[in-house]
């Protein structure tokens, strides 16, 4: 159940100088932090008996690469949220694929700070939100635009793809095959 277990952090990095400079930020966001790692074999390693909710690791490691490292840091029961620390942005994809919650550059303060608040909200509600997330705003349901809605409900159009559902494509073929022909020899004679 989200929420019931501590906010408990593990930071790894093989640069003493950047664990100094996650301390701050990870601490500030909320966060315990319960253990440090210079390798990622170490962080697995910690991981198995400290239980942290959280596990900032740098992807650029001697050894295994924080990027190896996460399907085994997400393994088991509670497994805890990974946020891969990077030089550049590229590797998003690979690091959602290997189950990572976000990737964060190296050296950017504020995209760290927003990511951690992110996964702080998840751990404890249970639900992702991102920051420019409608259902932040307090006023939310004042700035929905209902005729786009309601257009899409009644057309079955989707106006941001240019697609149609498919139950309303599928409905729409169904009443066509379905019209009554008049039979070939039965026409109006006008």
């Amino acid at each position: 159940m989200p929420g019931t277990r501590p906010l408990k952090a593990i930071i790894c990095d093989s640069d003493a100088w950047a664990l100094r400079a996650l301390e701050p930020i990870v601490t500030g966001a909320g966060f315990d932090i319960v253990g440090e790692a210079a390798h990622a074999v170490d962080a697995i390693r910690l991981t198995g008996y400290l239980r942290p909710t959280l596990i900032l690791i740098s992807h650029e490691q001697h050894g295994m690469s924080g990027l190896e490292a996460i399907p085994e840091l997400r393994q088991g029961d509670d497994a805890p949220e990974v946020i891969l620390l990077a030089l550049d942005p590229t590797g998003r994809d690979a690091a959602k694929e290997a189950g990572a919650f976000e990737l964060a550059v190296k050296g950017e303060a504020a995209m760290l700070e927003r990511v951690l608040k992110e996964a702080r909200d998840l751990l404890e509600t249970g639900e992702r939100r991102k920051s420019t997330d409608r259902r932040t705003e307090p006023n939310r349901r004042a700035k929905q635009d209902w005729s786009k809605v309601t257009y899409e409900r009644r057309t079955g159009d989707d106006r941001r793809t240019g697609l149609r559902r498919e139950h309303d494509v599928t409905s729409t073929a169904r009443d066509i095959l379905l019209r009554r022909q008049p039979p070939t020899g039965q026409r109006d004679h006008a």
